[in-house]
């Protein structure tokens, strides 16, 4: 998935371009952060109510987000598959490391 941050006033923005999934944050972190915990909500809901799809609804971004991908340099924040990292999460999507951490300390 590719993710875009950009600033819109005082809040930083991190949308997905691939799914209309959004977050915002005071701090590009943060940002980061609320679309994590925004990702992960998501699939876990997903599991529990036995969807095995759960981005299946969501359409992309906006064309307007689209473009500014396509027309500018923005920040991103990819997130990989479970197979290209390690073999010991089940789901088939994973966070960075950091988020993992940050989420278990909280």
């Amino acid at each position: 998935m590719t993710i875009i941050m950009f600033k819109e006033n005082e809040w930083w923005i991190a949308q997905c371009i691939e799914y209309d999934l959004a977050a915002q944050g005071r701090t590009i972190e943060d940002a980061q952060y609320e679309f994590q915990r925004i990702f992960c909500g998501r699939i876990l809901v997903a599991k529990e109510l036995g969807i095995s799809d759960p981005l299946e609804d969501v359409p992309r971004a906006p064309l307007s987000i689209q473009q500014m991908l396509t027309n500018s340099r923005l920040s991103r924040l990819a997130f990989k598959r479970e197979e290209e990292l390690c073999h010991d999460v089940p789901e088939a999507y994973m966070l960075p490391r950091e988020a993992l951490i940050r989420e278990a300390s909280v």
